[in-house]
């Protein structure tokens, strides 16, 4: 796991390289991270059989949008760097805050159980995706070329916004639908027993279902400029972090902290 995270901010200090072979050897580092994320998640899923590790969803989250970043690795740089931004943040959140120390639970009964992980986990990563896609948008509305009222080209933030591409919301909202359903059908197939509402982290998958809702339908109906669309994809990314990623990470703990303590004597 600390590889993993070490790997991860290495390529994203690497990104900001002026240089060709700085950047390529910053993909490279990356996507060593990337396959040591992919093998922490089948460890995981491994050692907890035949348990689910449902509070591990926060790696498996890096290990999609880290196949994402190597899957745009040849979009632009400021795209490519924010989704690495994305992924460390994330990683070093789950190294900081493990729930390792809390035991696996629910059976794996039917295989709606992995359906419901591994669905939820691409959804919020391709949400995440999304609200990236749109801060690269807004930051490039700056750099727009228009013609003024003399056909002239010039650049201006106010005039005109270049959109955004949802097809990263929009396959989120698939994934996030697909783990929805199930999950209930999961409930009621693995122990007889309809999904519990008065569970927080149901109830914020729900709001997070009806969010993109309300968000798919502004960009298909267009009643808001693809400016406010995307400021509205932006907070997206920040609420699925908020209330999908941080509810599945555990306390506060320095790594190896005891080890430390047991060296200095203490």
């Amino acid at each position: 796991m600390y590889l993993m995270t070490l790997l991860y901010i290495l390529a994203l200090c690497l990104s900001m390289g002026s240089t060709i072979s700085i950047r390529y050897i910053s993909i490279a580092v990356f996507g060593l991270g990337a396959l040591a994320n992919v093998l922490i998640c089948f460890s995981r899923y491994y050692h907890s059989w035949p348990l689910m590790p449902m509070y591990q969803t926060p790696v498996f989250v890096t290990a999609f949008i880290g196949l994402l970043v190597l899957g745009e690795i040849r979009k632009e740089a400021f795209r490519v760097r924010l989704l690495m931004f994305t992924v460390a943040v994330i990683s070093l959140a789950v190294t900081l805050f493990p729930k390792d120390f809390y035991l696996p639970f629910l059976k794996s009964r039917t295989v709606f159980s992995h359906i419901f992980m591994l669905s939820s986990a691409l959804g919020q990563a391709f949400f995440m995706a999304g609200g990236v896609e749109a801060a690269c948008s807004i930051h490039n509305s700056g750099r727009v070329p228009f013609l003024n009222t003399k056909g002239v080209s010039e650049t201006s933030s106010e005039t005109k916004f270049p959109g955004w591409d949802s097809s990263y919301i929009v396959w989120g909202f698939i994934f996030w639908t697909i783990s929805m359903f199930s999950g209930e059908l999961w409930s009621y197939l693995g122990w007889g027993n309809p999904v519990v509402w008065d569970d927080a982290t149901i109830v914020m998958s729900m709001a997070t279902w009806f969010y993109y809702v309300a968000l798919l339908h502004l960009y298909l109906l267009k009643p808001w400029d693809a400016r406010k669309r995307a400021y509205a994809a932006v907070a997206g990314l920040l609420l699925v972090f908020v209330f999908n990623v941080l509810p599945n990470l555990g306390s506060f703990r320095i790594p190896n902290m005891k080890n430390l303590l047991v060296l200095l004597g203490a």
